[in-house]
Parts: C-alpha cells; structure tokens; sequence
C-alpha cells in the first residue's frame, strides 16, 4: 500500500502561522506510522497585493491599525483582495505542488489557501486541503476559505466563529493550540539571553499573541515609563 504523503504548507515570514506550522510538522511526523504516513513542509514565499514587508513595517510601527486592518477584513472587498493575491501566487505554487504531489495539504496561512482552492475550482485536483485559522480567538472573514475540506481552529469559539462566516460545522474541528508545547521545552537560559543579544541581568517582558500582540503594546507604554531600571522588551 502506497504512503498517505501530507505536506505542511505556510508561508516564509516569521509570523504566528510559521510558528504553527512547524510545530505541525513536527509533532505530526513525531507521531505517525513511518510505514502508512510520508510529511513534508514547506515555508513558500508569498506575494500580496502591496506587499507583505507593508503589513509588517505597519504592524511593527503602527500597532493600533491592527484593528483597522481587522475591520476592512469584513467587507468582500478583503476577499478580493485575497483573491488577486491568489491569483498572483498561483503558479508558482502549482510547479511546488507538483513536484512534492501530496495527498493531502495543510496550510496555516489563508493567502496560500486560498489560492489552492481557487486552482481546485478551476482544475481537477487529487489532494485534500485542511486549513488553519491562526488566531486563536480574533478570526476575520478571509482566515476561512469556503471549499476547504477541514478548517482546524483553538476551540469551540473559532468553531461557532467558522459557522457565522458560512462555514458549516462539519468542516470544522477544534484541535486545541499546537505551539503549546512549544512553551514547555527546555532552554538554556544564557543561550537564550546570548542569542537575543541581552548583556546583562535585565528581567525579560515578552508579548506574544501575534498581530493582536504586537497592538497591545501600545496600552503598556505607560507602565514601562515608570520603570527605574533597564529591561529586555520582546
């Protein structure tokens, strides 16, 4: 019997999809029967309409026009902006396809999703596709791709979210947050603080929370200008 080959999809930027994605990968290849199961991964570089390097310069100098942005993915005019993105990456994410053939794609980031469903649209196609949708807990309308066999949310939030978008609850599985383990491994604490340029004994403050992290700095600011002495934000 021939191998079930699945391939982990994501885009190259070091974003909170990447994250989940690798963490897909691994423990996903950790645990399934060499014998039945082949994985692959793979980090493709996306191109959007204006550019992704804007989003992020945005996100990282701007963070309140997160939520502008999150506002905007409502109407359909986000969806066609998705659409002509997809468009854009479409063929050369066909020649990767075809190349690794797999039998199913897990992808973690909505642009490339799309564009492989716009591709089983138009041609017959023979892999499944499952998507993610990345933040946990601040869907917009373009993190589900209508069409796609499996859309893989945190809980029953993003389920409920899912079905008011149009998707039906059939297509839609809670798995919990896969980067968690992530959280629970062991570092070397001066390897770390090595590596991110970190000195001296300064405490640490680290954000997470992707997009929604980066604008929730701004509500600290006030607090870290009382501080008497020097700390390590990340």
């Amino acid at each position: 019997m021939p191998k079930i080959k699945i391939l982990i999809l994501t885009d190259h930027m070091p974003w909170g999809h990447r994250s989940i994605a690798r963490s897909m990968f691994e423990s996903q290849k950790a645990l399934a029967d060499p014998e039945r199961y082949e994985f692959e991964y793979l980090e493709f570089k996306t191109k959007t309409v204006g550019g992704g390097l804007g989003y992020t310069l945005i996100s990282r100098y701007f963070p309140a026009s997160h939520k502008f942005f999150h506002m905007l993915s409502k109407p359909r005019i986000s969806r066609e902006f998705v659409r002509q993105s997809s468009s854009i990456n479409l063929p050369p994410l066909k020649a990767k396809i075809r190349e690794i053939q797999p039998d199913l794609i897990i992808c973690t980031y909505f642009m490339l999703t799309d564009a492989l469903q716009l591709w089983r649209e138009k041609e017959a196609t023979r892999f499944a596709l499952w998507t993610v949708a990345p933040d946990p807990w601040s869907f917009n309308s373009v993190a589900f791709t209508k069409g796609c066999d499996l859309h893989i949310v945190y809980d029953g939030k993003g389920v409920e979210q899912a079905y008011e978008y149009g998707i039906p609850r059939e297509e839609v599985i809670a798995t919990g947050w896969w980067t968690r383990p992530e959280m629970y491994r062991q570092h070397d604490k001066e390897e770390c603080r090595r590596k991110l340029g970190i000195g001296n004994d300064r405490p640490v403050i680290f954000v997470g929370g992707g997009s929604l992290g980066t604008a929730s700095i701004t509500r600290l600011l006030p607090t870290l200008l009382t501080l008497k002495k020097d700390v390590q934000f990340i």
